[in-house]
Formats: structure tokens, sequence, C-alpha cells
């Protein structure tokens, strides 16, 4: 028996830069340029881990190449967000045509499971991990059901090693994701995690992180945890037992992680090269429903300074179309992330994804206008707008990415004076880097930002070119 595990293409995973990069090959050491796609689809190297080894599988990764509807398969198992889930019910129906039967799971069907079921034969709500090898034996009896769920959140203890052997390393700009924590404790309005992993956040013994990282040939990695330091105790006995392995690795942090001092020694000395953390907004009003009490700017910059000065790179996540949003309050939060010399940053529409307090608020005010899931992308907006004009919103979209990728803006964030003048920042980093790691580090961001605005092109080609944010 044969089972083909799908990730359908998502646009959100893909990425363009410069040829003049792609031939740079000194920097493949430390990012795979030449790859297709930003991450691999861990959660199908993990459920293929479950599969009997009686039965064969294969994982196909429409990010990377096209899926191949030839393929014989018994079970085809397709994963979606609500931004590809178009793409993945176009996936599944495909496959049904040919007669082979289709297991649905994921963000999207677990929220929306008898949509889902419309272009499936089953689907998996909420985690997987006690419940696919449940369907499997179920799949070899004839006896597969409509529904398979959990009646709990599954233990983090005793992971398999996912099947990284079925994944296409080469083809990602980072090859090696790793999962150390699920859930998440601050239930922000707008979004899904919650949903689907719960409230409690759940941890995996360090021993079994430990050894999964051993176990692999890899250096550098990114822990696609939600909140890496959401249980502080955890987070610290990790990094401490990480230190012996002298690896490099990113994740997504929260903003108070810039807050605790021995964190930040733990993070530098164990290999923290970046932290992807959600900062939402410098200013709005609405930030207190973002996860937890008001915090001032003054005390984002602090931290972020913090991170800056342990020698740690940041990419710091927005969104645009807040209920108290305006055009003065979203300018001022990119002149912000620049004056924070933020590394990189990430601009994304408010989305109303099913499943979250958001989506159940507007839907219930009638604000919802669009429910093309094809446009539940972080790019596009579906909602009537409290503060702000549609129009208005969607320009602020396009003027924050081409503001803060300015080049003149990422010669202020990244120029060696902009180093020179962030309070002794520059003797810490030669510090922590030593001269030559600091060139190549600096080459790295003059690269992937230019990398970035050169992508904007292709981005917004069909885009309107309004005039951007005077910064």
């Amino acid at each position: 028996m044969k089972i083909l595990l799908v990730n359908p293409s998502n646009a959100f995973n893909g990425y363009h830069v410069p040829k003049l990069l792609r031939k740079m090959h000194f920097l493949s050491k430390h990012l795979n340029f030449s790859s297709g796609s930003l991450f691999p689809p861990l959660n199908l190297a993990l459920m293929a881990a479950y599969v009997p080894p009686d039965m064969e599988v294969e994982i196909m990764d429409g990010c990377i190449e096209p899926i191949d509807y030839t393929r014989e398969a018994d079970l085809v198992g397709i994963t979606a967000l609500t931004g590809n889930i178009v793409t993945a019910y176009e996936t599944a129906d495909r496959f049904r045509a040919r007669g082979t039967a289709v297991v649905m799971g994921g963000n999207h069907p677990t929220v929306l499971p008898q949509e889902a079921l419309e272009h499936s034969d089953a689907v998996v709500v909420g985690e997987g991990d006690n419940v696919f090898p449940e369907l499997l034996k179920d799949f070899q009896k004839g006896q597969m059901k409509k529904i398979y769920k959990d009646t709990g959140l599954p233990s983090m203890e005793g992971h398999p090693i996912p099947r990284r052997d079925l994944l296409k390393a080469d083809q990602y700009l980072v090859p090696f994701t790793i999962q150390t924590s699920r859930g998440c404790p601050f239930n922000c309005y707008f979004c899904s995690v919650t949903a689907i992993n719960g409230q409690k956040f759940r941890v995996r013994p360090v021993p079994d992180v430990i050894n999964e990282i051993q176990a692999s040939s890899t250096k550098k990695m990114f822990f696609v945890d939600d909140i890496i330091n959401g249980q502080l105790k955890h987070a610290k006995e990790l990094l401490r037992a990480m230190i012996p392995l002298k690896i490099q690795w990113g994740s997504q942090a929260t903003i108070n992680f810039g807050d605790d001092p021995e964190l930040l020694r733990l993070a530098r000395e164990s290999g923290c090269r970046f932290l992807f953390i959600g900062l939402e907004s410098f200013v709005s009003k609405d930030f207190r429903k973002l996860g937890g009490k008001h915090i001032k700017a003054e005390r984002l910059m602090a931290s972020l300074q913090n991170i800056r000065e342990a020698g740690i790179a940041i990419w710091g996540a927005f969104i645009i179309g807040l209920e108290s949003d305006t055009l003065e309050s979203v300018n001022k939060t990119v002149k912000m992330a620049i004056e924070a010399h933020l590394d990189y940053a990430q601009f994304s529409i408010m989305t109303p994804l099913p499943g979250t307090q958001l989506h159940d608020q507007l839907d219930s005010a009638g604000r919802i206008y669009d429910r093309n899931w094809r446009n539940y992308s972080y790019g596009k907006l579906v909602f009537h707008p409290e503060t702000m004009t549609h129009a208005e919103v969607e320009h602020a979209f396009t003027d924050c990415w081409r503001t803060f990728y300015k080049p003149w803006n990422i010669f202020k964030r990244h120029s060696i004076g902009s180093i020179f003048r962030s309070g002794g920042l520059l003797r810490k980093l030669l510090k922590i880097y030593g001269l030559r790691r600091l060139i190549v580090r600096q080459m790295m961001m003059w690269g992937t930002n230019f990398g970035i605005h050169h992508a904007l092109s292709y981005t917004f080609k069909n885009r309107p070119q309004p005039k951007t944010f005077s910064v």
C-alpha cells in the first residue's frame, strides 16, 4: 500500500532573489539562495514517520515542483492553510477523479471540516499525531470514517523523528526545521494557532530535541515554534543544552525576549542568529488585543535594541488594517521600524481567518464581503475596515513594503555608520562575530534586503504605484 502526502503550492512560501546572489556561491554556506521555497513541510515529514513500515510513503511539495497527478497511490493526504485551500481542493478533486481516496488536514480543514469533506473522503481535525495512525488502520480495513479528531491535545513526548529523508533539502532556503513546543498562551484575536493547537503551551523534553538535532548532519536550523520563549524555564534549559552543539538557529519569539538578560546571553551562546517577532504595530490602540497588555513604543524600542546588542538579527512582523489604524499611524510605524534598525520587516493586511475571534466578530457585524479563500493571503482586504478606506489600506500595504525596502532606507538600517551610532553596538558585534564573520554578516544583510527589494517588482507588478511614505 502506498501513501502520498501532498503540500499544495503556497505563494507565501516562495521568494525571488537577484541572479547575482545566486552566483555568489560563498553565501550558500549561510543561506541556500539557489532554492525555490522557504521552508519544507515539516508537518508532512512528521506524519510520514507515523506510517507503518509495511506501507510505502512519499512526500510531494507543490512549492518546489508541479504536482504529478499520474503518481500511483492508494491514499493521498493533503495539508492546507486558508490561503492555499482552493489549490488544495483542486488537487484533491483531481486525485479523486482518478478513483484515489483523499484525506485532508491542516488549519483550514480543521476549522471547516464539512467544507473540506466536499473535496475529500476524510478529514483530520486538529493535530494528527494520535489519529493519523488510526486512520491508516481503518483505511486498510476499508472502514475509514469521515472525521478523525483527537479527544485531547497530543503529548509532545516520544515524538518520532520526522522523515526528512523524503524531503528535497536542496530546494529550500532553510532546509532543516524542528519543533520544540506547540500552542500559544496569548490567543491573539487575529491568530488561528489556538484554534488548532490550543492555548495550553506544551513542550518537548529537552533530551528529545537534542537527540533530533544530533541525528541530523546540519548546523543551521529554524525552530518552527510559535513562541520559542513561551515557557521560560524550558527555553533556558533547551538553550543551555544547545550550547555545546555549536549550531546556528532562528525562531519566532515575543518581544519580551529582549527583557531577560540571561535568556539573551543563552540565545547568543547557543547560536541564535535571528528572531521573527510579531510587533504588529508600534502605535495602534488595538495592540492590547493582540495578546497581552499594551506596551509603550519606547519599551518596544528598548527591547529591540537589547536583542540587536546580543548580535541577533530581527525580522519584525506588522499588521495593516487594525481597527484604529490611520494612514498617519501606519506611516509612523514604518518610520519607527526603520529607526529601530530592524534587519527585515514583513507587512500583512489584517485577514479574518476562519476559526479566529476576528473572523467571528467581523462576520457577525456583516463586515466580511469576500469569501474567496484565494484572497485570504495577507495581501488583500476582504472586510470593510473601520477607520480607513479600502484604497487606503491597500495603498498603505504597498507603501510599507516599498518604503522599508527602499535602497536609501536599507542603507540607513544597515550602514556601518548606523552600527557606530548604536551605543557601542559595533564593539559588541565584533566581540561576538569577529571582523571576518561580521563582514559576511553585513553582506548577507545587504544581499537579502536588496533581494527583497528586487522581489517586490514581482510581488507588486500589477498593483497601483502610489507615492511612498515620507521616510
